[in-house]
């Protein structure tokens, strides 16, 4: 009704309506589906929750909480929470880049698949939330750039780019190493600020007095950069790296299937182990990311070769697309306190298989009850045949 009166009343005393496009926001719920209301006590005081998380916190929680496009959202004080520690995050990742910014002599940047990686996945993450923006979609880009600054840009290409960081026999890796963290803070402070304007304007004062003229350059810059980031143009979509982006997942699949065998065999995360690897037809780019591979899967000495003949005995063997990785277990494990522990387990696993079996051979039980636990009790009973199997093959690998 007042967005109705406004319009009425912008087209009888100025013969136009005051504004092209209205936006109807979904009715905000607390995390009961009750309307809040101060009268019944079913309300949240925003003020409150500024004082525990923050301005930006609330917002960022409240912009994402739900689908635009609905007709109600559900909203909870524990999605402020994880925004104030996204923001966190977001304020912890600035200060790593911009202490790392320092004056060094204007060189050519030499970009890494690593590099071109980050930057292709930028252009993504920039579209998206350009599309999104446009069509009103507000929770959507929030995601998005979770995702990206947390998940991308945090996660890995700023633990791969450390090494070249703090690398001070190689100035040219360093200086764009720097360049490319710069150019992407820059962008991402600009997606993020209508969802967090304080904590980017903050970063984007240190921002735009710090970079070198080839991290202005990476980023579109020709000029100063303005005063605030309220006035700064938004990011253009650049050119996405399919073939980088290949690469590098090939790469953080086979760092992630790496550290999970090393968790299931309780390896200490600190110390290294030996590795072999037969890439087949990504040899080049397994050579490529070896040494982020190795430093991020703690792997001392690893070998790479195209076609392996002798395949290493006692080894955990990964595929990871065509390509083959071979672990260790005597490095990996205590081979004979390994073997007791998997038989200990194994014969409890087979104990429920034998209970779960005759469970599923009774007649009156399968006639008796309901579907539901009839289907639960046929879905453990996979669950433990195929733990049975797994514990079956890690003794088989540990030997008589």
């Amino acid at each position: 009704l007042w967005i109705a009166r406004m319009i009425m009343t912008g087209l009888k005393f100025m013969g136009e309506p005051p504004f092209p496009v209205v936006l109807i926001n979904p009715t905000i719920l607390n995390k009961h589906g009750q309307r809040m209301s101060k009268s019944l006590g079913t309300g949240i005081d925003p003020m409150d929750l500024i004082r525990e998380y923050g301005a930006d916190a609330l917002r960022y929680g409240l912009m994402t909480a739900g689908n635009t496009h609905q007709q109600e959202i559900r909203f909870s004080p524990d999605k402020v929470e994880q925004a104030r520690n996204f923001a966190n995050k977001v304020w912890n990742l600035a200060r790593a880049v911009l202490t790392n910014q320092a004056e060094e002599e204007e060189q050519a940047l030499h970009l890494t698949v690593a590099d071109r990686w980050i930057l292709s996945r930028l252009d993504r993450t920039i579209a998206v939330v350009t599309a999104s923006l446009e069509d009103l979609e507000l929770s959507g880009p929030g995601g998005a750039l979770y995702d990206f600054i947390w998940g991308e840009l945090a996660d890995w290409y700023l633990e791969i780019a450390k090494a070249r960081l703090y690398d001070e026999s190689d100035s040219r890796a360093r200086f764009t190493a720097r360049a490319v963290l710069w150019s992407v803070l820059d962008r991402v402070a600009r997606l993020l600020h209508p969802y967090m304007p304080f904590v980017t304007e903050e970063i984007w004062q240190q921002i735009r007095v710090s970079g070198s003229r080839a991290a202005h350059k990476l980023s579109g810059w020709e000029d100063e950069l303005p005063e605030s980031v309220m006035i700064a143009p938004w990011p253009a979509v650049g050119i996405v790296d399919e073939a980088a982006e290949r690469e590098m997942n090939l790469v953080m699949e086979m760092v992630r299937r790496v550290r999970a065998v090393r968790s299931e065999y309780r390896v200490d995360p600190a110390r290294f182990i030996s590795a072999t690897i037969a890439a087949a037809e990504d040899l080049p780019a397994i050579e490529s990311g070896a040494d982020v591979i190795a430093r991020l899967a703690r792997l001392r000495p690893l070998a790479v070769y195209q076609v392996l003949e002798d395949k290493p005995q006692r080894a955990v063997t990964l595929l990871v697309g065509s390509v083959t990785v071979y672990l260790p277990i005597d490095e990996m494990t205590d081979v004979e306190a390994e073997r007791a522990r998997l038989l200990k387990d194994l014969h409890t696993a087979e104990a429920q298989e034998r209970a779960v079996g005759a469970k599923l051979a009774n007649q009156q039980f399968l006639s008796g009850a309901p579907a539901a636990v009839v289907e639960r009790e046929r879905s453990r009973a996979q669950e433990v045949a195929e733990r049975v199997r797994r514990l079956q093959e890690r003794l088989e690998l540990l030997g008589e």
